[in-house]
């Protein structure tokens, strides 16, 4: 074979070996191609299409509603009010009244009763040791005075004192004061010496220590008065027979003034700080 035919020959084989690589190709492109668009829907044993939307169906895949209403034992729907009932599912009223031991309804007042559950008036006015009530004031007669009676309830500086009767409404009145010496004195009963025109010379007219001389201003024995608890004054008259402010100073030393212990109808004077009972008057 001549050099040309062998050339001939590998240019043909050449040809024959591209055209068949080409065709291999070509089927490998199109072996996993599938005719129309991939829309990857759920498909039946026919490779039909199938629509999967989630109802809840029966035993015989019928559609069946879910509506979340209560029922009752049979499947009957019922009504969730939230009403309380009986025994036999019958509504109940709850109206929170008390009652008796028998279950009959009882009515509360909140008054105060006694032992036997009768109705007590609670009036909270004062009272004395006899448990007899006060009524804030007592008139003494012998001196037309009106005085508060019991005092104040609690014992108080000089100062205080003054304050406390000029502030006081009392029984209709708002004129009360802190009583001076002199008519302090009209309440003392049983004491001569200290008794409204007494040898004690000490008064409205005369404040100094030295109207004081001599020892006329207490000279009565403790606790031996004419009132029931021994005081120095009338039965009428309530509270403790203690110390009892005047509004009268010593003459010349305002740091002092006059006072008088009515459990011994002693009069004397003591420093304005110091703590006595107040009884005011008008």
């Amino acid at each position: 074979m001549s050099p040309k035919a062998i050339q001939l020959f590998f240019l043909a084989f050449l040809m024959i070996s591209l055209g068949f690589a080409t065709a291999c190709d070509s089927d490998d492109s199109t072996d996993g191609q599938v005719d129309g668009d991939l829309d990857i829907d759920t498909v039946g044993v026919d490779d039909e299409p199938v629509e999967f939307d989630k109802d809840p169906v029966d035993d015989d895949d019928e559609p069946v509603e879910v509506d979340n209403e209560p029922v009752e034992g049979d499947d009957e729907p019922v009504d969730g009010d939230n009403e309380l009932v009986d025994g036999d599912d019958v509504p109940v009223e709850i109206d929170n009244d008390p009652v008796d031991a028998d279950g009959e309804s009882v009515e509360i007042d909140d008054e105060p009763v006694d032992g036997d559950d009768e109705p007590v008036e609670i009036d909270n006015e004062p009272v004395d040791d006899d448990d007899e009530q006060s009524t804030g004031s007592w008139l003494d007669t012998s001196s037309g005075l009106l005085w508060q009676n019991p005092p104040a309830p609690t014992a108080m500086g000089w100062n205080a004192g003054k304050q406390y009767c000029s502030n006081l409404n009392l029984d209709g009145y708002d004129d009360w004061r802190l009583p001076t010496i002199s008519e302090l004195r009209s309440l003392v009963w049983g004491c001569p010496d200290t008794e409204t025109g007494g040898d004690c010379g000490v008064t409205d007219a005369c404040a100094s220590g030295s109207c004081n001389d001599g020892g006329d201003c207490e000279t009565c024995p403790i606790g031996d008065g004419l009132s029931y608890d021994g005081c120095y004054w009338s039965d009428e008259v309530q509270g403790s027979c203690d110390w009892h402010w005047s509004s009268s100073p010593v003459t010349g030393n305002t740091f002092f003034a006059w006072g008088i212990h009515f459990y011994s109808g002693r009069l004397y004077y003591d420093d304005v700080s110091y703590d006595y009972t107040v009884r005011c008057v008008r």
